[in-house]
């Protein structure tokens, strides 16, 4: 693409309207120096970047088969990048409502990881691969303590701790067993100390007479 231009002020018009300019320039070297720092400091907008991991139709049939609600989100992203070709990230995020900045982030992403770019992804929920154990090995384990408990072989919580660091064969902290607990539904009861309608004078009496 050809500018030549006799003043600044036309040059830059031409670089508000292009996103990829080549310039040949018949000009002195004071308004080259001012073009060259203009350029420098014009953010590209175009995705050009986009890398083809799958065609069109494949990556529709992605789209369509995601159950996860986040990866549902980005794939619309990708998707609509990949049909708008030339399309600006503004362009897309009025389109999409969506910002710019996670329309970069998301084709940074899937440029990179190709058609992996959501297989390692995952916000919350129980982390298998950081996991002490299976999903499966907790409820096995938790069935046997079950089972010994209502036999009154386990009485306080050190004595589950025990069990499950024998099972493990490895220490484990307090907040560990709290949070085996709480992800399997169990509860911590404490036996209440006195009967809330039992009277003050009658229980001492009782514990008098129960020794005789």
């Amino acid at each position: 693409m050809l500018f030549q231009m006799q003043e600044n002020v036309g040059i830059f018009n031409a670089l508000q309207k292009w996103d990829v300019i080549y310039l040949i320039l018949n000009c002195c070297q004071d308004n080259l120096n001012n073009i060259l720092i203009f350029v420098s400091k014009k953010r590209c907008s175009t995705l050009r970047s986009f890398l083809i991991h799958m065609q069109i139709e494949e990556l529709l049939g992605v789209l369509n088969a995601q159950k996860e609600i986040r990866a549902f989100k980005d794939c619309p992203i990708i998707y609509s990048v990949a049909i708008h070709a030339g399309k600006t990230a503004a362009d897309l995020s009025v389109l999409l409502g969506v910002s710019k900045s996670k329309i970069y982030r998301i084709i940074q992403s899937y440029n990179k990881q190709g058609k992996e770019w959501r297989v390692a992804k995952q916000w919350g929920g129980r982390m298998e691969a950081r996991s002490l154990m299976s999903l499966e090995e907790e409820r096995k384990l938790l069935k046997e303590v079950e089972t010994e408990a209502l036999s009154g072989q386990i009485l306080i919580y050190k004595d589950i701790k025990g069990k499950i660091e024998l099972k493990m064969g490895r220490e484990v902290s307090d907040d560990y067993v709290w949070d085996l607990f709480k992800g399997h539904h169990w509860k911590k009861k404490v036996p209440r100390g006195s009967h809330p309608k039992s009277e003050e004078g009658t229980r001492q009496e009782y514990k008098k007479n129960s020794r005789n």
